[in-house]
């Protein structure tokens, strides 16, 4: 499975011509803040979370030119029961307000027997809004062919 061309797929959504951010508020001074990926079962980050983190911190800088800022958002990023993103308005959870910027990509995925979801948000921090969003879901699983098992996958 290739988890860098999944993820560049999600990226492409956000900028499709290479040449910058469909959303035009995006200028090429601004700075954005990509935090790793976060389970929706656990809330917590875990290798899985680190390594889409930095998949996706590479894609937006390669694919948008986006300047990125790896944060820490672990005190100030909550997610709801049905999975929505929520950043806090309480400045003292947010451990380096120095990396405070206006628009953020959060990323979040669910494993589930035989199925994986990723979801990857555009955020306008300072208006508390999603206002854009990418999901992946791959389908996976092994079979039988000739006497030997054969991982197979598709991408949705």
């Amino acid at each position: 499975m290739n988890i860098k061309q999944i993820v560049s797929e999600m990226t492409t959504a956000f900028c499709p011509t290479t040449a910058g951010p469909v959303n035009p508020m995006i200028t090429d001074q601004d700075v954005v803040v990509v935090p790793d990926f976060v389970d929706v079962s656990s809330h917590a980050t875990g290798f899985t979370g680190v390594v889409l983190g930095e998949v996706t911190r590479g894609s937006l800088s390669t694919i948008c030119g986006h300047k990125v800022r790896q944060v820490d958002l672990g005190r100030a990023l909550r997610l709801s029961a049905d999975g929505v993103v929520a950043l806090t308005r309480d400045a003292s959870k947010i451990a380096n307000p120095e990396f405070i910027s206006r628009w953020g990509y959060i990323g979040t995925f669910a494993s589930m027997p035989g199925k994986a979801i990723l979801t990857l948000r555009e955020l306008d921090m300072h208006a508390g809004m999603t206002t854009r969003l990418v999901t992946k879901e791959i389908v996976f699983g092994c079979r039988l062919d000739a006497g030997r098992y054969r991982f197979e996958y598709t991408v949705n």
